[in-house]
């Protein structure tokens, strides 16, 4: 059956139709949500509720005349988005029954003590041979959330130089300079 004549089909609420639609994109459903790492205990019945959504969302937009040229593409980037959204509520759901506790009373000093050998460490960059522009890098992407394009303005480097110097040589020398600091052992205890 081409695609031409399939779409006419599922327009028309042909019932073989929609059933060889089930046996050609449900599956897609499940697998995609498996490699996503969806909770299994609750797959299969969110896969269902997925693929509802899909079909819902398909048959509105092919009775208003929406060209599809990909069926496939087309449903998979339905399941894509509703499989991430699905994902993520539950997600959140886990994250806030997760964090019912309380805070225990030295986060603030670990926070402190954290901050205070990012502090030392990246002084310690600005003067080193071979680590130029890393503590500006690091400081930008990590404690200011700045794009590498933002960086790339401020800086007058170039976004590449900026992603490969920073995955390169300053994150693995910052990572390996903090674990050798004076003051990492307390956060450990």
């Amino acid at each position: 059956m081409d695609n031409n004549n399939f779409l006419e089909k599922l327009r028309a609420k042909d019932v073989v139709a929609w059933q060889e639609a089930y046996k050609r994109y449900y599956p897609k459903t499940e697998m995609f949500l498996k490699s996503i790492r969806y909770p299994l205990d609750s797959l299969q019945e969110d896969a269902k509720d997925i693929w509802q959504e899909t079909v819902t969302i398909l048959y509105l937009n092919l009775v208003q005349g929406k060209e599809i040229d990909d069926l496939g593409g087309y449903v998979f980037g339905i399941i894509r988005k509703k499989g991430l959204k699905k994902f993520n509520e539950r997600t959140k759901k886990n994250e806030i029954i997760d964090n019912n506790w309380l805070p225990v009373e030295n986060d603030y000093e670990r926070i402190k003590t954290i901050y205070e050998i990012s502090v030392d460490v990246l002084k310690e960059m600005d003067g080193k041979k071979g680590l130029k522009h890393c503590s500006e890098i690091i400081r930008m992407f990590f404690l200011e959330r700045k794009k590498d394009r933002e960086i790339a303005k401020q800086t007058g480097l170039k976004e590449d130089y900026i992603r490969v110097r920073r995955n390169t040589t300053c994150l693995p020398y910052f990572r390996k300079t903090f674990k050798k600091h004076y003051k990492f052992p307390d956060l450990n205890n």
